[in-house]
């Protein structure tokens, strides 16, 4: 199968579902999103995306809100 048809395919099921704006390539960035926020460290995550960079892993690993608010609220006052 090739990747072209792949995308091809799901861009249609997203248009779909009325998400307009999606990229194969954003698959990616949700596999380290949630890795990240399964507590999956990030020398992990860099060797499971195949990056010789750590600096290219933190550009694919983004944070939920709720995953920032609960790091905030386990600091004790």
């Amino acid at each position: 199968v090739k990747v072209n048809t792949i995308s091809k395919a799901m861009k249609t099921y997203f248009r779909t579902a009325g998400v307009e704006s999606f990229r194969v390539h954003d698959l990616r960035h949700t596999f380290a999103s949630l890795l990240v926020q399964k507590g999956i460290d990030l020398r992990t995550v860099q060797e499971l995306l195949g990056h010789t960079s750590y600096s290219t892993t933190l550009i694919y690993a983004h944070l939920s809100q709720k995953h920032l608010e609960n790091a905030i609220a386990k600091i004790q006052y």
